[in-house]
């Protein structure tokens, strides 16, 4: 299955930065179009920020959030209600 989106920009690069660290973004296919199919005239907000621990390191995630668009109310009855297609059938006579 492809990825649709990684990238991982370094603090270091900005200016502003308190700390070097680093931020990871990962979106799946589906994100990155329904992602591209948002309003530009209305506002996303961050979410968070959410600890989780991995291994020994507390790390803090945050979460992009939009008021839905049709192109994801589509999406969701399309995952809920997948199209059915006619089963092969195994018998043989």
């Amino acid at each position: 299955m492809p990825i649709g989106c990684v990238s991982l920009p370094q603090t270091s690069d900005l200016e502003a930065a308190a700390d070097d660290t680093f931020v990871v973004s990962a979106m799946s296919p589906a994100q990155v179009e329904l992602t591209a199919a948002l309003d530009t005239e209305k506002p996303v907000f961050v979410d968070g920020g959410f600890s989780v621990w991995l291994r020994s390191e507390e790390l803090t995630y945050y979460v992009l959030k939009a008021d839905a668009t049709e192109t994801c109310r589509r999406y969701h009855e399309n995952q809920e209600n997948p199209p059915q297609e006619e089963p092969e059938s195994t018998w043989a006579p």
